[in-house]
């Protein structure tokens, strides 16, 4: 569906769909732990065997821009009165706060990686800890939530003017286009390092801000049927594939990641899947803490003299998987740790 059919009078008229108002979106809790353990995918592999192999996750970063975005406009619309300043503090608390807590975190178990293992490389950073922290994963929380912060100012102006809806919508699908057609050479602060990771994560938040409002026009009520959730996971699947052959290409990733948005928005697949829906919380745990074991694996493996290769790869993302959401968990018990992981 084009932008260019929507109707003013029927967005202004229409009711938010079904997808937009259940009480709880189990599928959206079973996708944000598979993303996060995608994400920890992506950072375990380190062979070349498994490289291409990477493409499997992906999908992740672009997918927890859309969600990111897609729950700020449902919130504005569950309460309209709620105002800037009060959004942008509980962002603060709910994302910089643990942010902080966890570049710490990762600065002392870097003093304590030089201490023990002196001849295995290190690097602490200086005053970029602050918008990128202290380990290259981190990046992201600072990042999402200055999307945030837009895109509730976006969701303040737009929401209930149809015809500044359709053009906010068009321009981000535009501009979300020419942002993952950018060729990854181009030069500038989007060219490299830290610049490079947002580039990526970019096109994403302009579509993730196109979708949202589309999710307002009655018939995005197809959304929420398993026909499209099948459509949409084929979608992520191609674009996976596309990725395995071609490297990471920015425009294969974020339609991944749309694709697997759209699919969490559908029903519950079957009551197995359903058993996942209680770890997605932990999802944001699994997100910050997964390094951590990483880390100490590969310098375990290095200390011992241990090449890398695949079977070691694979280990890694086991052990790293099953020991951040087991910590993620236990941190969540306790209401003094709580705030650091969901």
């Amino acid at each position: 569906m084009t932008t260019t059919a929507l109707a003013a009078s029927s967005i202004a008229a229409a009711p938010v769909p079904a997808v937009a108002t259940r009480s709880h979106r189990a599928m959206l809790d079973v996708a944000r732990l598979l993303a996060a353990y995608g994400i920890v995918w992506l950072h375990a592999v380190r062979s070349d065997t498994l490289a291409r192999w990477q493409a499997l996750g992906r999908f992740a970063v672009p997918f927890f821009v859309f969600a990111a975005v897609f729950f700020v406009f449902e919130g504005l619309r569950r309460q309209p009165a709620r105002n800037f300043a009060g959004y942008a503090r509980s962002r603060f608390v709910r994302l910089y706060l643990p942010f902080l807590a966890w570049s710490g975190i990762y600065l002392a178990f870097k003093a304590a990686k030089a201490a023990l293992l002196p001849e295995q490389p290190n690097v602490f950073p200086g005053l970029s800890i602050l918008w990128v922290g202290s380990f290259y994963h981190l990046w992201f929380i600072p990042f999402v939530m200055v999307v945030s912060l837009v895109a509730f100012l976006t969701a303040k102006v737009t929401l209930g003017r149809p015809g500044l809806e359709q053009c906010v919508a068009v321009a981000a699908l535009g501009e979300g286009l020419l942002l993952a057609l950018m060729p990854s050479s181009a030069g500038g602060l989007l060219a490299q390092g830290y610049g490079r990771l947002v580039a990526d994560a970019l096109p994403a938040a302009c579509w993730a801000v196109a979708l949202a409002i589309l999710l307002r026009h009655p018939a995005m009520q197809y959304v929420e049927r398993s026909a499209a959730s099948v459509a949409a996971l084929a979608l992520a699947a191609v674009c996976t594939v596309w990725t395995w052959q071609a490297g990471s290409v920015r425009l294969a990733g974020t339609l991944a990641g749309l694709g697997f948005m759209i699919a969490a928005l559908g029903p519950m697949p079957g009551a197995w899947m359903g058993r996942l829906t209680r770890l997605g919380p932990l999802a944001y745990g699994i997100y910050f803490s997964h390094l951590l074991w990483i880390k100490v694996f590969e310098a375990a493996a290095a200390r011992l003299g241990w090449d890398v290769c695949w079977q070691l790869d694979l280990a890694s993302f086991a052990a790293s998987a099953v020991l951040s959401t087991l910590l993620a968990w236990a941190l969540s018990r306790w209401r003094w740790t709580r705030w650091l992981v969901v």
